[in-house]
């Protein structure tokens, strides 16, 4: 593995990355697919992790057989969602760590497919949001991840070209949007899936290479 770069911003995913809170958008999923009796295992799992709510709610309601009720899903799980959020969510191992040691030196903003309320939340609740200089939110434009749009409009708003700027990303569809957008990126993994292929990968944020490059920007 190369040397991580020293960048002028960075851009970070919220959930699975910084915020413990796939397990918690399993909860809320695993509650929807069990009121229509279906297993929520963790293939159809993976299939969901890091994708937009609008991707979500469409595939179920095409997965249950119930057109037209995207609305009606999206309520559901946005609502629970929140409500678990609210009550458990945790920072990630090393999260508030790099988060600290980043402050200050170099601007950050939160890149999310989730939307807005439901992000503020959980930095909010993990005592994360006060370093962050930003949040970009998946209901805030028009391409969610895997599209390059919430990176794009990072970068813009940073005032930095793309290759200035470093990413974090623990999905496919994560590390996807960055490097289509031009920005080198760091994939700490939830879990495996096909053709995650990030620039620099690490199992943890914890990972005393990471603290120590964070440390001495």
């Amino acid at each position: 593995m190369s040397e991580l770069p020293r960048p002028l911003g960075v851009a970070l995913d919220c959930d699975g990355l910084l915020v413990d809170t796939e397990k918690l958008w399993s909860i809320a999923e695993g509650e929807v697919f069990a009121r229509r009796g279906w297993d929520y295992s963790d293939d159809i799992k993976a299939h969901f992790i890091g994708t937009t709510l609008e991707w979500t709610v469409s595939t179920m309601a095409e997965l249950f057989g119930e057109p037209g009720a995207e609305p009606q899903l999206r309520q559901e799980i946005t609502t629970r969602v929140a409500e678990v959020i609210a009550a458990q969510a945790e920072p990630m191992p090393g999260a508030l760590a790099l988060v600290s040691s980043l402050a200050g030196k170099v601007p950050m903003v939160v890149v999310s497919n989730s939307e807005r309320h439901l992000v503020e939340l959980a930095l909010g609740r993990t005592g994360l949001r006060g370093a962050i200089d930003a949040i970009l939110a998946g209901d805030e434009v028009e391409h969610g991840k895997p599209a390059p749009d919430l990176y794009l409009k990072a970068g813009e708003l940073l005032g930095h070209q793309p290759s200035e700027l470093l990413a974090f990303e623990d999905s496919l569809v994560g590390v996807q949007a960055a490097q289509a957008a031009g920005i080198p990126v760091v994939g700490v993994p939830t879990i495996e899936q096909d053709g995650f292929a990030p620039d620099f990968r690490f199992g943890s944020l914890a990972d005393p290479v990471l603290q120590a490059w964070a440390a001495a920007l």
